[in-house]
């Protein structure tokens, strides 16, 4: 990302760390239980960065740019792995 890109993903992480789970819309949107959506809007398109909460931890799992309307089932479906891997570990 460039620095701009960054400096908003920053603020949006530090937003989530204030607000947790309930940061509303438009800078996060729940996909599922547990599992939600981080949204930067930068010049060079839409970031988004899967996370969910673990306690009081944030744990981010995927990032992607956006290119069409609809998220990709393919990218919710490595989130919801990679979630699934890390609380099976966990354990």
């Amino acid at each position: 990302m460039d620095p701009a890109a960054q400096r908003k993903f920053f603020f949006k992480r530090s937003l989530l760390e204030e607000f947790g789970p309930h940061l509303p819309q438009p800078h996060a949107k729940r996909l599922e239980e547990n599992l939600y959506e981080l949204r930067c809007e930068t010049h060079a398109g839409q970031i988004r960065v899967f996370y969910f909460f673990d306690g009081k931890r944030i744990i981010l799992v995927h990032a992607m740019k956006k290119k069409t309307q609809k998220l990709p089932a393919q990218e919710l479906a490595i989130a919801v792995q990679r979630k699934n891997t890390y609380l099976a570990q966990r354990d």
